[in-house]
């Protein structure tokens, strides 16, 4: 199985920073969507956030269970929450049981890795009925905005809790658009906090394994999110992301019809596109 590593995507990217001891001094965020699909009425973004060292400790244990799922299973190419839950693609001859038991292994890694957990989900209804016209061209889809936030929450997550002054951003490239590439662009252009966005770029989930583990965090807050809705504010949270949420900590801002009013007053004072 080929795959890209974290180390990998540094050295490339990062060649000219500091090392110690091989490793660099900097953080590393990975973002995947959920509900971006048709016309699926809650967007999520979600991932993780931690140092280059979690990253490489996370990937090791990654490949590692992707290599051996489950006693008598073949070799995954990838984990995708999605197919893991409803049995599909390379969990299609797993039983229920052997599905929740590789979903929890799978969640035990990025619980015992040392990441933290940030996600941004919008209401897509809500956002297009409100969000048109100038206000569309100016702040775009439910995705980017929620894309927008997860950076954001990324960058402020960095600056209280983190000694390190650098910092990656990665999106999965299967959402690459013209409209995220400016974002991309304006956040390379404008940024000039800290810490230092040493880069920001799209890769594949199936070649980088963060970005697989923060597809079960976009998906399971959108799970969750959408079980919120459909019961009126009642919605049970599934066993598997309740124990994860409550280990790691799983940062989710959601945008109701408020929120996005203040989202669009807040152009009075900024430019449009300027996240």
């Amino acid at each position: 199985m080929s795959m890209v590593t974290v180390e990998d995507l540094a050295r490339i990217a990062f060649s000219h920073l500091w090392w110690t001891k091989g490793t660099f001094l900097m953080l590393a965020a990975y973002f995947d969507d959920s509900g971006t699909h048709g016309e699926a009425p809650i967007v999520t973004v979600g991932g993780l956030i931690g140092s280059v060292p979690d990253w490489q400790a996370f990937e090791i244990k990654w490949r590692e269970k992707l290599r051996k799922p489950l006693p008598g299973k073949p070799e995954l190419s990838q984990f995708h929450l999605s197919d893991c839950v409803y049995g599909y693609g390379e969990f299609e001859e797993y039983s229920d049981a052997e599905r929740d038991s590789v979903r929890f292994d799978f969640r035990e890694i990025i619980r015992e890795s040392n990441l933290y957990g940030l996600s941004a989900t919008i209401l897509r209804p809500d956002w297009d009925e409100l969000v048109t016209g100038e206000l569309r061209a100016a702040l775009g889809t439910a995705e980017r905005q929620c894309m927008v936030n997860c950076f954001d929450q990324a960058l402020d997550w960095a600056q209280k809790n983190s000694k390190h002054d650098k910092i990656a951003l990665v999106y999965d490239c299967g959402r690459k658009t013209k409209e995220l590439d400016v974002v991309f662009d304006v956040y390379r252009q404008r940024y000039c906090g800290l810490p230092e966005i040493v880069s920001i770029t799209f890769g594949r989930v199936k070649e980088i394994p963060p970005l697989q583990g923060s597809d079960i965090i976009a998906n399971e807050v959108y799970r969750a999110a959408k079980a919120w809705f459909e019961n009126e504010g009642h919605g049970v949270t599934n066993a598997h992301f309740k124990s994860l949420s409550k280990e790691i900590g799983v940062e989710n801002l959601y945008l109701d019809r408020e929120a996005i009013r203040s989202v669009i007053a807040n152009l009075a004072s900024t430019k449009p596109g300027t996240p």
